[in-house]
This record gives C-alpha cells, structure tokens and sequence, in this order.
C-alpha cells in the first residue's frame, strides 16, 4: 500500500512499488 497526496494505493494487484510509483507519477501529470 503506498500513500500518496493522502490517498491509499494498493500496490497488491501485482503491480510492483516502482512500476506503480511510475504509474502514478505519470497518471498524476
């Protein structure tokens, strides 16, 4: 689970920490 701008992301769907902290950084710009 990784928190981000107070929002829980759950990295459990297979998804790993880095490829779903890419995948936020790019969703987020």
């Amino acid at each position: 689970i990784l928190f981000k701008n107070g929002d829980v992301v759950d990295t459990r769907i297979g998804v790993q920490p880095e490829e779903a902290l890419r995948q936020m950084v790019v969703s987020h710009v």
